[in-house]
């Protein structure tokens, strides 16, 4: 499989006033649909469509609904007919397509997070001591 295009179609973007001591992070990605671009310059092109949700609880959320066009072999392509008729998806078409999605949208959720004053969607790294050691060379991990 190969990603030929990233398009998003909708994004919200709220937050609530409320005062909320604790915050319940959980996200949420769906494939809604899956056809065949048939008017494409390459051959079996699928465009599959998505909603990916942040929930922040009463706080806030954030919802983006795109799609992405992917070319897929020949031998995947008919996997994925026959599959996608039970709304299934094989996953050598499934994980790195959910991963190509939450990899986008989860850099736009974080900036909207940022934006909104909320807490990151996803984890960020961090800098830190190093428990003492016997040879004290440099006490940051990076």
């Amino acid at each position: 499989m190969k990603i030929v295009g990233f398009s998003l179609s909708k994004l919200v973007a709220e937050r609530q006033d409320k005062p909320i001591e604790r915050v319940r992070i959980s996200s949420n990605l769906s494939i809604k649909d899956i056809t065949e671009e048939k008017d494409a310059p390459l051959d079996n092109v699928f465009s599959f469509v998505f909603v990916f949700n942040v929930d922040y609880g009463k706080l806030a959320k954030l919802e983006f609904t795109g799609k992405v066009l992917a070319q897929l072999e020949r031998k995947e392509a008919k996997l994925l007919q026959k599959e996608w008729k039970n709304k299934n998806l094989p996953d050598e078409i499934n994980l790195p397509l959910l991963n190509f999605i939450l990899t986008k949208c989860n850099i736009k959720a974080l900036v909207l997070a940022d934006e909104l004053g909320l807490p990151p969607a996803v984890p960020l790294p961090k800098v830190g001591k190093k428990p003492e050691q016997d040879n004290k060379k440099s006490n940051y991990v990076g």
